[in-house]
């Protein structure tokens, strides 16, 4: 969302943010942390809202949500990525949805990501307004372009 922007005051933005999880102990870089967030209030450079993600690791992965936390406030924030709207009156059914989304364990190559990205297919073909032509390509490009502008110090 950018400071021009204005949201339908009856719906909220759907939102993709990562944060920055550092490195393992052979000090390559880990996987970004993807969350799904609905901005429900705040301002522009502190929005606060409501967060949808997976707790744990690959062996234990949990959903978890979390309402009225400061998306922009930790300081492993990588950017947001918004890629869609839900009416406020369908919150209730929304959170049931994502925390139906199945979760995959025991498989190094699946983590919070994929649960992103599958939590947005499952809302996009229950008819929720999430943008037509996301992929799972064009998502993680945005993600990775987000990762390079918090590094150059665009956002």
């Amino acid at each position: 969302m950018s400071n021009d922007d204005k949201i339908d005051p009856d719906y909220y933005e759907v939102q993709v943010t990562q944060l920055w999880r550092g490195r393992d102990s052979r000090g390559h870089i880990l996987p970004l942390h993807w969350e799904i967030t609905l901005c429900t209030s705040g301002t522009y450079r502190n929005p606060k809202g409501n967060v949808y993600q997976l707790i744990g690791g690959t062996d234990s992965f949990t959903f978890d949500r979390q309402a009225n936390k400061s998306i922009r406030a930790s300081q492993n924030w990588r950017g947001t990525f918004a890629v869609g709207y839900i009416p406020k009156h369908k919150l209730r059914g929304v959170e049931y949805i994502l925390s139906n989304v199945p979760i995959t364990r025991h498989d190094p190559a699946w983590n919070c990501q994929n649960w992103v990205w599958e939590a947005l297919r499952k809302l996009k073909i229950l008819g929720f307004e999430i943008h037509a032509d996301l992929t799972w390509t064009g998502l993680q490009n945005e993600m990775a372009d987000l990762l390079e502008a918090w590094e150059t110090g665009d956002i």
